[in-house]
């Protein structure tokens, strides 16, 4: 028998070695390890030294409001999208350090899988409905979106006119070069120096 299975089903082990438990943040809603240490002092329930204060005031002035009921009166449900009316970070719902998006989807369809992030399909960023979203990879997000890189990404011929396919297509820095363009800039450069070289007295 292993020591997790000796000591319950949630017991893990954090990047230090230090074994816990996996516990929600009281404060920002964040999965954590609380070690055991700390849930034996009843300090436990928070993920960070910053939420543990922001906790001990909240009990301070007897404001402590569970996470599920300071999210969802603020939740506008339309016909189509669920609007944020709380604060907004670059146009995402935020609450706190907690993206309300992605408490949304992990509440009402599961975990995100790891290396995954989430893609608002209706393309509203302060929309937390999880029908609108879609767990994919960075890259794929960034495609699907106006950005210039996917824009760049998307275009099939360089601004000259020429086609970006094998044969004419360089990578530069991550960055696809017109060789027909790079070569013309070249012949036009070194006709430039000629021409600088002869009308040296």
């Amino acid at each position: 028998m292993s020591e997790a299975d000796f000591k319950g089903s949630n017991y893990e082990l954090n990047e230090k070695g230090r074994g816990g438990y996996r516990r929600d943040c009281a404060v920002c809603g964040a999965s954590f390890i609380a070690l055991r240490w700390n849930l034996k002092r009843g300090v436990g329930e928070s993920c960070s030294n910053r939420c543990r204060m922001k906790l001990w005031w909240m009990r301070r002035t007897r404001k402590v409001t569970p996470l599920p009921d300071r999210i969802w009166p603020k939740v506008h449900k339309t016909e189509s999208c669920w609007l944020w009316l709380g604060a907004h970070n670059r146009g995402y719902a935020k609450l706190g350090t907690l993206s309300i998006y992605r408490w949304t989807y992990e509440q009402l369809k599961g975990p995100i899988p790891a290396g995954l992030t989430i893609d608002h399909l209706c393309r509203v960023r302060g929309c937390v409905n999880p029908d609108h979203m879609e767990a994919v990879t960075a890259v794929e997000n960034v495609m699907r979106s106006t950005a210039p890189a996917a824009l760049n990404a998307k275009k099939t011929h360089c601004k000259r006119g020429h086609a970006f396919d094998a044969a004419n297509t360089a990578r530069s820095r991550n960055s696809r070069v017109c060789r027909a363009c790079r070569s013309a800039l070249k012949r036009a450069r070194t006709a430039r120096r000629r021409n600088e070289t002869l009308r040296l007295p």
